[in-house]
């Protein structure tokens, strides 16, 4: 008892906060007041808020809203520049992977669409082995789907059953758009529209 705890986001390599607590307990004024006094405290900081209620607006953020008209999305094919553990290969795979748990493709829909992912980066000119190529544009799943339809007219029919599997994601959009700049302190996702 009586100890005190320290604890430095500013340390950890991918740091997240989650409260919880029952309706009026104070859930959005706690975020606000961390997402507004972390950057004082650890100017090297970067926030970024998933705001779904669109009411956690902070002074000096830049906030983009997620909805069908915004020209902006997520893209999960965004690549983790450490050497030691990022590439799009490694991105790739962490891809593939959350698709088959989350759309329940057995073992060929997962590597079809993690060859299908490792193709995308190599016609945007990226590859494992050249580092510097990791900082190009990555692709969106945009040009997955255009990838699993060219495969489809050259006579693919497993290219065919994962179309069908994916097409709600495709139609949902918001991974099909080009993610903005996060090279900002705060950044908040408005997602109260989508």
């Amino acid at each position: 008892m009586g100890d005190k705890v320290y604890w430095n986001p500013a340390k950890l390599r991918n740091g997240h906060v989650v409260i919880l607590g029952t309706s009026g307990s104070g859930k959005t004024q706690t975020l606000k007041a961390l997402g507004y006094e972390l950057p004082l405290l650890f100017p090297g900081i970067k926030i970024v808020i998933s705001d779904f209620h669109g009411d956690l607006e902070l002074p000096g953020e830049v906030c983009y809203p997620l909805n069908a008209e915004s020209p902006y999305g997520l893209n999960p094919l965004v690549i983790d520049l450490d050497p030691k553990g990022g590439g799009p290969d490694l991105q790739a795979i962490a891809v593939s992977s959350i698709l088959r748990k989350s759309l329940k493709m057995g073992d060929n829909q997962e590597g079809l669409v993690l060859n299908a992912l490792i193709s995308c980066y190599h016609h945007k000119g990226i590859s494992q082995d050249n580092q510097s190529s990791w900082k190009l544009q990555p692709p969106t799943f945009a040009d997955l789907e255009s990838e699993l339809q060219s495969r489809v007219e050259d006579g693919c029919k497993d290219s065919q059953k994962l179309l069908l599997k994916m097409a709600a994601t495709f139609k949902y959009g918001i991974f099909s758009k080009p993610q903005p700049s996060m090279n900002f302190p705060i950044v908040r996702f408005d997602l109260q529209r989508f």
